[in-house]
């Protein structure tokens, strides 16, 4: 998996305290389309995936799913339920899962160590920086581009790279790419499509998609 450097090292370190007993945690084994945690629950935890995939969504007044997050091993999630309000986003599997669930005053003192203090900081640095970029895609950026800034993105967080090939073994439908990219799914479809025209990505029968990093990039960042 190619995780990024902070997701990777907080939540090994994480696990670790756990494995040693040094920060309580309960297991959950949870089924496909289970739900961890919703937005009207009152559930100040934090949230460690040892196993499995799991979908982040939020829900419009309407029932509107967007998707907002994919997560697998080695992530963590619900660090906002830490600020004691209640959350605006759910918490799907998207296959079965083992999850780690850490009370919020066990985190808190897990904190007072400072390496681990350290790393919780660089990782909420991240996702906020992550969660800038996908909001200026939104506002400047063509649902097309859009779509491959997205793929790029699960790729090298979820994929396994072979020079500059990255497959993507994870399936995602194109309802769930529609609805990070804010689009329809037959607009998907037909993207999808020209991107395998210009050779920016393949479908391969050992896993979803084969995505050349070089070329897609270089679309993303309006080379082509």
């Amino acid at each position: 998996m190619l995780k990024t450097h902070h997701h990777q090292r907080l939540g090994e370190h994480l696990l670790k305290l756990i494995r040693t007993n040094s920060l309580r945690a309960t297991t959950l084994e949870l089924c496909k389309r289970d739900i961890i945690y919703a937005g009207i629950d009152d559930d100040r935890c934090l949230y460690l995936v040892e196993r499995g995939r799991i979908k982040i969504v939020a829900t419009a007044p309407d029932g509107k799913e967007s998707l907002l997050h994919i997560l697998t091993s080695g992530d963590v999630m619900g660090e906002a339920s830490l600020l004691g309000r209640q959350r605006c986003d759910s918490a799907v599997a998207m296959s079965d899962v083992v999850v780690k669930r850490m009370p919020f005053h066990e985190v808190m003192r897990a904190l007072d160590d400072q390496r681990l203090r350290q790393q919780f900081v660089e990782y909420l640095v991240e996702r906020v920086f992550e969660q800038q970029c996908f909001i200026n895609d939104l506002i400047t950026t063509n649902s097309e581009r859009r779509l491959a800034s997205v793929l790029l993105h699960l790729a090298r967080r979820l994929g396994h790279r072979s020079g500059e090939i990255i497959r993507l073994r994870e399936r995602i439908t194109q309802e769930e790419l529609a609805a990070m990219v804010g689009t329809t799914r037959s607009r998907v479809g037909y993207f999808l499509k020209r991107f395998h025209e210009a050779h920016l990505l393949q479908r391969e029968n050992d896993c979803f998609l084969s995505i050349d990093e070089h070329r897609m990039t270089a679309f993303v960042e309006g080379f082509n």
